[in-house]
């Protein structure tokens, strides 16, 4: 079991003597335990195990059982379970552990390859144009921002932000474009996936980019436009479901998404869902640098109301997930 104090503890020593001190609760007397105390103190700094708590006071301490005092502290509600370290233990062994998934082709995946292939030209978008960029002062000026100014961007910005940092960095390859895997999605983009799978796809809402109404829009990749998804939402809807994250006067909305339902997904199991986040982190970090070279600042957001927006989004939630948000805008 992982442990931690309570949040309102306070020890004190008094010569030999242990005294624990919380509010709304009598003073916690435990003689001849000053010590152990004093290290517990410093071990806690983090969660622990607690049997690596007893050893640990058993051997610092000689002459004295480490477990009798954890399990002490236990009883009277000193140290408490810390359930998210197990939690968090568990969910990565699920991405570990070996299971039996069927591998099958990609191409039987129809609602991809829809979305990626299907759907009117609601937005085709010019040539990106990513010139005269200093990686160092791109690095040095990515900063999360709270307060946009409210101006438009271009469409050239949001193109060259598509492309380059989610796309295929404007079809500038020598070699022919194809999938990595038979019938997957088109390949040689511009960030790293697992297996060449893919599995992070697109969304857009333009607040205020010129010449495009807001709404979301899926961004394809291989055609380089948007197909509008699913209407705009009032400011304050969206505000509210992006759980009052400071978006009113940002530019873009960029919100990245996978489906679950995808079959290839089966090729890594359960791991496929480590590959997806470590792939969105990557296409991320491209967007945020690469908005940092156009002048632009940016707000990477996990912090929303899931299910609605990605109804609102026109996704099939639970199979269909946002797990990132990422607002861009001008700086004030």
């Amino acid at each position: 079991m992982i442990v931690r104090f309570a949040n309102d503890v306070k020890i004190i020593t008094n010569g030999n003597d242990g005294i624990i001190e919380r509010s709304n609760r009598a003073k916690l007397i435990l003689p001849g335990v000053g010590a152990q105390l004093q290290t517990l103190a410093v071990l806690l700094q983090t969660p622990r195990s607690s049997v690596w708590l007893s050893e640990t006071l058993s051997r610092t301490h000689p002459g004295s059982t480490g477990a009798e005092l954890v399990n002490k502290l236990l009883d009277e509600e000193v140290l408490i379970p810390w359930t998210l370290s197990s939690r968090l233990v568990d969910l990565h062994k699920e991405t570990i552990d070996v299971k039996d998934y069927p591998t099958i082709s990609p191409g039987y995946e129809t609602a991809r390859l829809l979305r990626e292939y299907s759907g009117k030209a609601t937005q085709k978008l010019p040539p990106p144009q990513l010139a005269n960029v200093n990686l160092e002062q791109v690095l040095l000026k990515r900063r999360s921002v709270r307060q946009f100014s409210g101006q438009a961007v271009t469409k050239v910005n949001l193109s060259t932000i598509l492309a380059m940092g989610a796309g295929l960095g404007g079809n500038k390859f020598d070699e022919p474009l194809a999938a990595l895997v038979l019938g997957g999605p088109v390949a040689k983009r511009t960030y790293p996936s697992g297996g060449g799978l893919y599995p992070i796809e697109l969304l857009v809402y333009p607040l205020q980019v010129e010449t495009i109404n807001s709404g979301f829009y899926y961004y394809q990749v291989l055609s380089h436009r948007m197909v509008s998804v699913s209407p705009s939402l009032p400011k304050d809807v969206l505000v509210e479901l992006l759980n009052e994250h400071p978006i009113q006067e940002a530019s873009i909305l960029l919100l990245l998404f996978i489906d679950f339902a995808r079959l290839s997904l089966g090729k890594y199991g359960e791991k496929s869902y480590r590959l997806a986040l470590i792939e969105a982190g990557h296409i991320a970090q491209n967007v945020l640098l690469i908005a940092s070279g156009l002048g632009l600042k940016s707000l990477p957001i996990c912090g929303f109301n899931d299910e609605q927006l990605s109804h609102a989004a026109g996704l099939n939630f639970p199979y269909e997930v946002i797990i990132y948000v990422l607002a861009i805008g001008g700086a004030t």
